[in-house]
């Protein structure tokens, strides 16, 4: 009889028009990872989700098909709805994030989610990610970086980002803030 470790197959996210492989945090703000792949219990893929209000307050976090929030999270009526082809957040009614799993092992994330600071960051699977300020529609500057049509693979954070606008993608580590403000 074989022995050793169960490989599963690639975990593949199609992310703002970019596919990442086996990338466990999506995305980060800072020290805060936004959207990540995680193994459930049964050693599955699973999407992981902070979730803030749009003042910055944290509401708590969707793992796979649970929802585990804060008081004020309780409050804003956060819900997973089930659709024939896809999970959806709902909070306040409105669709905050939307997972399509066509295939075993790949997930294709549609989301409106806010940083710890109010950032808005929105994003679907065959888009360019949009970053707008809070109370404003004006794109956030990411000093001109535009990242479409890439693949990535065995990193540890598919993108990251700060509050002044850098950016980093395919990153083993979250950069050092720092050693990148001494450099501005």
């Amino acid at each position: 009889m074989p022995t050793g470790v169960v490989q599963f197959p690639s975990v593949v996210v199609k992310f703002a028009s970019n596919t990442l492989i086996n990338v466990p945090v999506i995305l980060q703000f800072e020290d805060t990872p936004l959207l990540e792949v995680v193994r459930s219990i049964h050693g599955q893929p699973d999407d992981k989700i902070a979730l803030f209000a749009s003042d910055g307050g944290k509401l708590g976090y969707m793992q796979g098909e649970r929802l585990f929030l804060t008081s004020d999270g309780e409050k804003v009526g956060a819900k997973i709805d089930h659709k024939a082809d896809a999970k959806v957040l709902r909070i306040d009614g409105k669709e905050r994030y939307v997972l399509r799993k066509p295939r075993p092992f790949e997930m294709h994330p549609k989301f409106e989610l806010y940083t710890p600071t109010g950032i808005l960051v929105a994003g679907e699977p065959d888009m360019i990610p949009g970053l707008t300020s809070p109370g404003s529609s004006e794109p956030l500057s990411l000093q001109g970086a535009i990242f479409e049509g890439n693949t990535l693979s065995g990193c540890q954070i598919g993108f990251w980002f700060d509050r002044q606008g850098s950016i980093a993608f395919g990153c083993s580590s979250p950069p050092n803030l720092r050693e990148m403000n001494m450099k501005q």
